[in-house]
């Protein structure tokens, strides 16, 4: 598979938060990608009570069980491979890389941004990796493997569920997306 041969983008939006989607639309214009992008309408986690086993674990803020759902819901919704983002994603400008790059290929997922204890810095562009901090950006290659690996069971958050499940997970060396840290929904109301 080429890395940029995707059925279509979603992108995880909170309905109050029209500002921020259409700022994501902007950015999205400038990467120069002809991918049809679809918005994903967020669970609010401060609108709503996690469910009796989130409740009491470690990760047990509203705005965290809010994102989780989110990208549980985007995940149970793919049918194919799918770029994944929340709306306060930076692209670089280096995303069209990935048309040249092939996968892996056992890849389940890549992740386009974020840290892993596996990363080597001076090591190849896409890394395997077991555990991933940040899923602001990440590409669903076999999304039947992903909806079946996910374990719906945890009491923790969308980054300890992806290193929880049994999927092949590889990480872009440098990054290809950052988060804008400023301006999380996570902790807000």
């Amino acid at each position: 598979m080429r890395l940029l041969d995707l059925n279509e983008v979603v992108v995880i939006n909170l309905d109050r938060r029209e500002d921020r989607w259409e700022r994501f639309l902007t950015r999205w214009e400038a990467t120069g990608l002809m991918i049809p992008v679809r918005r994903f309408s967020a669970v609010d986690g401060h609108l709503t009570n996690p469910p009796e086993h989130f409740r009491g674990s470690r990760v047990a803020r509203r705005g965290e069980w809010g994102c989780r759902a989110s990208h549980m819901g985007v995940l149970d919704s793919l049918t194919g491979p799918t770029l994944v983002l929340e709306d306060d994603a930076f692209l670089s400008p280096r995303l069209l890389e990935l048309s040249t790059l092939r996968s892996p290929e056992d890849l389940d997922v890549l992740f386009l941004g974020g840290t892993s204890p596996q990363l080597r810095p001076d090591g190849p562009p896409i890394q395997r990796i077991h555990a991933i901090v940040r899923t602001h950006a990440y590409i669903v290659a076999n999304h039947t493997t992903v909806q079946a690996s996910m374990p719906r069971w945890s009491r923790f958050g969308i980054e300890v569920m992806f290193a929880e499940a049994a999927m092949n997970k590889y990480l872009m060396n440098p990054s290809l997306a950052v988060q804008d840290g400023a301006s999380s929904d996570i902790g807000a109301a």
